[in-house]
């Protein structure tokens, strides 16, 4: 008899089924049909490049508005100036912004001369997500990354009492079972568990980790922050500094440094509902910049329009990125493969 099917098996079943029901999705999401404003990662329009120019109506102007993602260095920067400029020669009505993570990130695409606002991924993450659980706490710390050596788990092997969250690929198998090894009875082990449940977990945790050196924003550190956990974080470069101000501490890549952090944020039990409020409060100065940027775009194209008062009809968590399953309400502004944009 076959078990139920496991979270992971679940998403690509959905995803499967939302594919088969409306169409290959190119990971964009429509912020507006008039004037024409679209939402990807930047990656991923490079990737679906060749269906994103199927479907782009040549004799309209087009904004394409691009979240970071990974964190962008001057070097990348470059390189994307480079790609924009070679494709406007052939599509001189495409327009593009890049929504920076970081002040570094926007002052390295001001340098490049790439249109940049500063607007953090992070927010748009939905809060309601996330919700502050009355939970007895079992852990001093929770970790919700996959294994792999830039995850840098071994900096918190002096945390006697830790939950580990995130699966691991073939070639990092030996990463994940040499950590297990080193950590022992002081780790627990989840491989993988539900967007939706996330809380669950988090909640019984008293602070939340993230350990690499260079990535993108982060969308967990700011989930750590939603669901009521203080955040200690090594000094790193990509954007999730950015909510750390008053509930994160940044130290050095080193295992006691860690430790030492994640005591005393223990022992100054902060309040959960002030941790979650000071992180929405970030979010909403990033949400008010983008705000700005759509309203600008609605100016520039004489559209008398106000997207702030558009914004809870469009909005949906990560604005339907990377998100697999998507609300059916929000499904026809996931751009697919088979539409083409009026």
């Amino acid at each position: 008899m076959r078990g139920k099917p496991d979270s992971q098996t679940k998403v690509i079943m959905l995803n499967k089924l939302n594919s088969m029901l409306w169409g290959k999705s190119l990971q964009a999401y429509v912020i507006s049909r008039n004037p024409i404003i679209i939402i990807s990662f930047w990656y991923d329009f490079i990737n679906n490049l060749e269906a994103f120019l199927e479907i782009i109506p040549e004799a309209k102007k087009v904004i394409l508005i691009f979240k970071c993602g990974h964190y962008k260095s001057r070097e990348s920067a470059s390189e994307i100036a480079k790609q924009m400029q070679k494709l406007s020669i052939g599509l001189p009505k495409l327009d593009y912004y890049v929504l920076a993570n970081s002040q570094e990130e926007l002052q390295n695409f001001f340098l490049e001369k790439v249109k940049a606002v500063f607007v953090n991924q992070n927010a748009f993450l939905d809060e309601k997500r996330y919700k502050i659980l009355n939970f007895k706490k079992k852990y001093k710390a929770v970790y919700l990354a996959r294994f792999s050596p830039i995850k840098r788990h071994y900096l918190a092997k002096k945390i006697d009492n830790i939950l580990f969250i995130g699966n691991y690929s073939k070639t990092d198998k030996t990463y994940f079972q040499e950590t297990m090894l080193e950590f022992g009875q002081k780790a627990v082990w989840k491989r993988k568990i539900f967007a939706l449940r996330v809380p669950y977990y988090f909640n019984k945790a008293h602070v939340g980790l993230i350990l690499s050196e260079v990535e993108g924003a982060s969308y967990v550190t700011t989930e750590y922050l939603l669901c009521g956990l203080p955040v200690v974080s090594t000094l790193n470069k990509g954007g999730r500094n950015v909510f750390l101000q008053k509930y994160g501490k940044l130290v050095e890549a080193d295992p006691e440094a860690v430790q030492e952090a994640v005591e005393e944020f223990i022992d100054k039990k902060y309040s959960a509902e002030d941790i979650r409020e000071t992180a929405i409060m970030h979010m909403k100065q990033h949400r008010k910049r983008f705000i700005e940027l759509i309203n600008k775009i609605y100016a520039e194209a004489g559209v008398n329009k106000d997207f702030a008062k558009e914004w809870d009809k469009v909005f949906t968590h990560k604005m339907g990125l990377r998100c697999g399953n998507w609300p059916w309400i929000y499904r026809k502004r996931i751009l697919k493969e088979s539409e083409r944009i009026a």
